[in-house]
């Protein structure tokens, strides 16, 4: 892209002249974590919820009593599967509100942004096992909705990092490995654009 004859006001610069693709990749890397961490939070309340409405609708009859049914949600092995995935997504929301408030305090964040992406990645990832599962047959066809968020849960985790890269950056952070913090340096440009405000 070739801008010419533009003029950007003091007041609207991120950073220094110069500094666009150092600020740019600052704030994709700093917003962008807790953004897909939020789609991941978002996609696996779907699931939940999906699963939830599916179970209390289809039932079940009871050994071979033909005219007595059962709903699929009150069978104790998938209750127990019903408070696994609740569970996941409780610390999944938690995580990705505390990384989020951090960041609005100002302080560095680094690891708790990487943590919280890492962990909806994975938590939407086993829910929607478990939900394939109770779901049986009907999450293998295209027109289910569990289906589309199969495949939306896989192309989200990928950008900012797969969960590998996660990894090894909450390795570097338990090695003491000393590096410069994203957050920080976003915090930094931000407070000096608002400064020059």
């Amino acid at each position: 892209m070739y801008l010419r004859n533009v003029h950007v006001p003091a007041t609207h610069l991120l950073g220094e002249v110069g500094d666009g693709l150092a600020a740019a990749y600052t704030a994709s890397v700093v917003c962008g974590r807790p953004n897909l961490a939020a789609t991941l939070l978002g996609l696996h309340r779907r699931v939940m919820d999906e699963t939830l409405g599916f179970l209390d609708r289809r039932r079940r009859k009871i050994g071979n009593r033909h005219r007595e049914t059962r709903k699929l949600s009150e069978y104790p092995v998938v209750k127990y599967r019903l408070a696994e995935m609740k569970s996941r997504l409780m610390t999944a929301e938690r995580l990705a509100y505390d990384a989020v408030h951090l960041l609005d305090q100002g302080r560095a964040c680094d690891a708790e942004l990487v943590q919280s992406k890492l962990v909806n990645n994975q938590a939407a990832g086993e829910s929607l096992r478990d939900a394939s599962s109770l779901h049986g047959g009907y999450a293998a066809r295209t027109d289910h909705p569990i289906t589309r968020l199969m495949r939306d849960i896989q192309l989200v985790g990928a950008p900012a990092g797969p969960d590998d890269v996660q990894r090894y950056r909450l390795s570097e952070k338990a090695l003491g490995v000393d590096r410069t913090e994203w957050s920080e340096e976003f915090i930094r440009r931000t407070r000096r654009s608002a400064t020059a405000a």
